[in-house]
């Protein structure tokens, strides 16, 4: 996981993880059968810490599922800075434009996602029971603001030579604050939500 920040994917190659361990190549083969494997298995990692740090979090809120939702948010925003390195895969896994993974391995990641992605959509549904946000389709409302967040994120690392209206965390909680307005809640709610916003 350190070689892949520190260095970048592309230098997280079983002959420099080897050497980095200070073991045979060949013995590394035994527990992964190749770089797509091992970078498979580190991103499910990231994302099962991911799970429970969100999951402990929920724990203690005290409120509807749109205070709920912003807690989520608020979570993965921190999990960049109390994870890092695991942020960073997790960050690189839906970033890269090149296929990391094959199906096969996408797909044991993927499972290891779906509880967090579910959590979201949990809360957009019971949003819409509770009547907070109009009937829609949850799961295409949990990939936009997924998609969303994920991609504001990365404006993080210009937050200190941008204005403070357009860094990271105002972004955020303008994007959020629009999209539950379209999804049909009421200013109050949105407010009474992000109470003194997303940092």
């Amino acid at each position: 996981m350190a070689i892949a920040v520190s260095e970048g994917l592309d230098q997280l190659t079983m002959p420099r993880l080897a050497r980095s361990l200070n073991v045979a190549v060949g013995g590394l083969y035994r527990y992964f059968s190749g770089k797509e494997m091992l970078i498979g298995a580190l991103q499910v990692r990231a994302v099962g810490v991911f799970a429970e740090v969100l999951n402990e979090a929920q724990r203690g809120v005290q409120g509807g599922s749109l205070l709920r939702l912003v807690v989520t948010v608020r979570t993965w925003r921190s999990f960049a800075e109390t994870h890092p390195a695991m942020h960073h895969l997790i960050d690189a896994g839906l970033s890269d434009p090149r296929r990391l993974l094959s199906d096969e391995q996408a797909l044991v990641v993927q499972a290891t996602l779906d509880p967090v992605l579910e959590a979201v959509a949990a809360c957009l549904s019971d949003a819409v029971v509770e009547s907070l946000l109009s009937p829609g389709d949850v799961r295409v409302r949990t990939y936009i603001l997924w998609a969303g967040i994920h991609g504001l994120d990365h404006f993080r690392k210009r937050d200190e030579r941008l204005a403070p209206g357009v860094r990271s965390g105002p972004l955020v909680t303008a994007l959020l604050r629009s999209l539950l307005l379209g999804w049909g809640a009421t200013v109050t709610n949105v407010q009474r939500a992000l109470g003194d916003g997303i940092h």
